[in-house]
């Protein structure tokens, strides 16, 4: 029974945790600068999603009493996650949230400038600053003059 309640916690609850708050953070509520860092950590939204799935379909592995059924079922769980590690380098539009993609779509030219300076003003107060679209537009004016464009 020990055994299980671990399977359960690494491969069932941890994933869908992971997937529940990854959800999240796509819908566009949450942290915002999970998509404006530039350092390591800056795919891992995309990743997250398929990577839970990845999870959840390894401990699916655990059940089966046929070791040929288990292969199978760890092979599809590492092409999922082949394919999280893919999204996490192209990072696609489908898994950014609504605001990002607004800002891409509207200011493409501005993106550079935006990062650098949602790193320059610090992650934390940059996202307490940017809660509605008002405030989206109202910071990409700002930035649009300190850099005069």
């Amino acid at each position: 029974m020990e055994n299980w309640l671990g399977i359960i916690l690494v491969f069932v609850i941890l994933p869908l945790a992971v997937i529940g708050y990854t959800l999240y953070l796509i819908s566009g509520k949450g942290n915002k600068s999970y998509y404006m860092i530039d350092h390591i950590y800056a795919g891992r939204v995309y990743v997250a999603i398929p990577a839970g799935i990845a999870f959840l379909i390894f401990g699916l592995a655990a059940i089966p009493e046929s070791p040929d059924v288990s292969l199978n079922i760890i092979g599809v769980g590492l092409v999922i996650g082949v394919i999280g590690l893919a999204f996490g380098f192209t990072q696609p539009s489908f898994l950014k949230p609504p605001w990002l993609r607004w800002l891409e779509r509207e200011h493409s030219e501005l993106m550079p400038f935006l990062r650098k300076e949602a790193n320059r003003m610090g992650l934390n107060v940059w996202n307490k600053r940017i809660q509605s679209q008002e405030d989206l537009e109202d910071w990409v004016e700002e930035v649009r003059d300190k850099y005069r464009l």
